[in-house]
C-alpha cells in the first residue's frame, strides 16, 4: 500500500464532495475516481463518515485557527488603545482568511464549494461535523462583536451575525462560478475584489439602527 493511498483518497473526496455533494457521493465514486479499492478507504477511514470527518477536519482546524487569531489580535488592539473593536475589522478577521486559505491550496475552489454545500445540504451529521468545530469560533465572534456593537440585544446582534455567516457561504459558493446569475456583469474571479464589496455591506448590516 502506497504511503500516499491516504491524502490520494482526501484530495479526491474532497472534489467528489465539491461537485456532487457529500451525501451524492458514495464510496464507489471514489474508488472509481482514485483506482483505490474500498478495503483501502475502510482501512484509512473506517466509514465514509470517517472519510468526511477527515476531509472537513483537514481544512476547517487549521483555517479557524487563522480566524481565531486574527479576531484576538483585533481584540487585543482596541484593548491596548482602550477603545472598541471596529465591527469591520472584527468582519475582515473572521471572513478574510476563509479566501486567502483557499488562495494557498492548490484548488482551493474545491474547498470552498464543499463547505458551502456542507452547511447547506440535507446531512444533519455532516452539518453537526462542520458545526462542532465551528461553535468555538462563532462565539468568540459573538463576544467580540457584543464588544463592538454594545447597545444591540443580544438577540439581535446572533440574528445579524448568523445573516453575516449566511452571506459569506453564499459568496463562497459563487468563487469562480462560470455561470452567475448576471452572466459577464457579475464578477466572480476574483475572492479580494469579492470581500472588499462583501465587508461594507455586511459592517452596515451589523451596524443598522435598531427600533423595534
Amino acid at each position: 500500500m502506497r504511503d500516499d493511498t491516504k491524502e490520494k483518497l482526501l484530495n479526491h473526496a474532497e472534489r467528489l464532495f465539491a461537485k456532487k455533494g457529500i451525501t451524492a457521493t458514495s464510496i464507489r465514486d471514489l474508488t472509481q475516481a482514485t483506482g483505490v479499492n474500498i478495503a483501502s478507504v475502510n482501512y484509512h477511514f473506517g466509514s465514509k463518515h470517517g472519510l468526511v470527518e477527515q476531509v472537513l477536519e483537514r481544512r476547517i482546524m487549521p483555517l479557524n485557527q487563522a480566524r481565531t487569531e486574527r479576531l484576538q489580535l483585533v481584540l487585543k488592539t482596541a484593548d491596548t488603545a482602550g477603545e472598541k473593536p471596529l465591527i469591520e475589522d472584527l468582519l475582515r478577521a473572521l471572513i478574510e482568511p476563509t479566501f486567502e486559505f483557499a488562495a494557498t491550496l492548490p484548488e482551493g475552489q474545491y474547498f470552498l464549494e464543499m463547505v458551502s454545500r456542507a452547511m447547506s445540504g440535507p446531512d444533519a451529521q455532516v452539518r453537526a461535523i462542520f458545526l462542532q468545530h465551528f461553535k468555538p469560533l462563532f462565539h468568540l465572534a459573538f463576544d467580540a462583536m457584543h464588544k463592538a456593537l454594545p447597545e444591540l440585544p443580544s438577540s439581535v446582534l446572533l440574528w445579524r451575525l448568523y445573516f453575516s455567516i449566511g452571506a459569506l457561504h453564499s459568496s463562497m459558493q459563487m468563487i469562480g462560478e462560470k455561470e452567475p446569475l448576471l452572466g459577464s456583469q457579475m464578477e466572480t474571479g476574483n475572492s479580494s475584489a469579492i470581500v472588499e464589496m462583501l465587508l461594507p455591506f455586511l459592517s452596515s448590516g451589523m451596524q443598522a439602527p435598531y427600533t423595534m
